[in-house]
């Protein structure tokens, strides 16, 4: 899903947040499944992340089927702190 919205304000960008990580649960759960150790996650998403800052004036958020597999950098995994 690809939304183009102008940054608003802080408030609208945390909402924009909840919702990017509630249309990924079900991507989470087939990319890790049985998987609910945070130590073990956090290593999983080391691996298969990159970090790339937002181009400049935007604030880009991508879902985690985003980041992973359509991403605005073209390179799987590259994005934010708030993609992650």
């Amino acid at each position: 899903m690809r939304i183009k919205i102008p940054y608003q304000n802080i408030g609208h960008t945390i909402e924009m947040l909840q919702k990017q990580i509630e249309s990924s649960l079900d991507f989470a759960h087939e990319f890790a499944p049985g998987e609910h150790d945070p130590k073990h996650l956090f290593h999983l998403l080391k691996n298969n992340t990159t970090y790339r800052n937002d181009p400049p004036g935007v604030e880009l958020l991508q879902s985690f089927p985003s980041l992973i597999n359509d991403n605005y950098w073209g390179v799987p995994g590259a994005g934010d702190c708030d993609c992650f």
